[in-house]
């Protein structure tokens, strides 16, 4: 008989609306359960409380402990299922995918609405993901992202909604599969990657470009301590040229740079020859992210950098 973890870190899944104070964490992961059946599946639910906490509290300390947990357990175990919160869910989940080794299905799902709102989904994003851990299909795929009756790749899945109950998307990919009554996948492989880091690299800073821009974030960021940037930059890869000096001082200073975009599809590349485009910041150095979204990009420099080699190149040359 196949054995199911319950891993449970809190987040809207496990919170209840109080009068006075709105929106706030009360239940336990076990209790997650009431009232969900599974007829024709027979199986064993075990549950580990590893945290009860909204997701803005995560770091990505809590991430390596996330993940040490999953890597353990699933030698016990037939697939695991992470409850999460929103907010933060799509940089656990990438984390994950990156230190993540094993061949059992991991699956994170969350809700968008706690009790006593009407039509909560939390309950059957549940019982979605316990049937994609349970299905052979899924073994071997790694890290999984399971919400609104659709899997997603960790890599590609992003929030785009505060409220709406189909707050997920995956814009450059498409879904992994559905859950249709059954579980259908779309593609019958998924490329995996690995991270093996023995510590992180802290803090990564995320700073956004904008219209006028300057350089004084990029000088804070190093002269605080900053381990690393990453620059959300504008469109395909272009910063304002009152940022230039900052990165030429950071990159002086021997952090690595990394360019991400803001814009939702996409990849950045070293395009444009202007001051402060893309082939710019190549020439002086940067590195780019394609199309993996700046607050992902932040969790693979960490981890590259927690590397024994440190092998910033060797994981963010592949994007160009």
């Amino acid at each position: 008989m196949k054995k199911i973890f319950i891993l449970a870190t809190g987040g809207t899944i496990q919170m209840k609306k109080d009068p006075g104070r709105g929106l706030i964490p009360a239940f336990l992961g076990e209790e997650l359960m009431r009232g969900l059946a599974f007829p024709d599946e027979e199986f064993i639910l075990e549950f580990d409380e590893f945290s009860n906490v909204p997701s803005p509290w995560i770091k990505p300390e809590d991430m390596m402990k996330i993940s040490e947990r999953i890597n353990s357990l699933t030698l016990e175990c037939d697939g695991i299922i992470i409850t999460h919160g929103t907010d933060t869910l799509e940089e656990t989940a990438y984390f994950l995918s990156l230190t993540y080794s094993g061949d059992k299905p991991v699956v994170m799902t969350a809700a968008m609405r706690a009790p006593p709102d009407l039509g909560i989904d939390g309950p059957r994003n549940i019982y979605d993901s316990i049937k994609v851990a349970l299905e052979n299909a899924s073994r071997s795929r790694g890290v999984m992202v399971v919400i609104n009756n659709s899997i997603f790749s960790p890599r590609d899945v992003a929030k785009i909604s505060t409220s709406n109950l189909a707050a997920f998307t995956s814009p450059e990919y498409g879904l992994l599969g559905t859950i249709d009554e059954k579980v259908i996948y779309f593609s019958k492989t998924v490329e995996r990657e690995s991270i093996k880091a023995s510590s992180l690299a802290l803090p990564i800073d995320l700073i956004q470009a904008y219209s006028g821009a300057d350089s004084r974030l990029i000088r804070y960021s190093v002269n605080s301590g900053a381990q690393g940037i990453v620059l959300e930059s504008l469109g395909r890869g272009n910063v304002p040229p009152g940022m230039l000096e900052g990165i030429k001082y950071a990159l002086d200073k021997g952090l690595p740079v990394v360019v991400s975009t803001k814009v939702q599809n996409g990849r950045v590349a070293p395009t444009y020859g202007y001051e402060g485009g893309g082939r710019n910041l190549a020439d002086l150095g940067c590195y780019f992210a394609g199309n993996l979204r700046a607050n992902k990009a932040r969790i693979r420099l960490m981890l590259a950098l927690g590397t024994k080699e440190k092998e910033i190149r060797r994981y963010f040359e592949k994007f160009i």
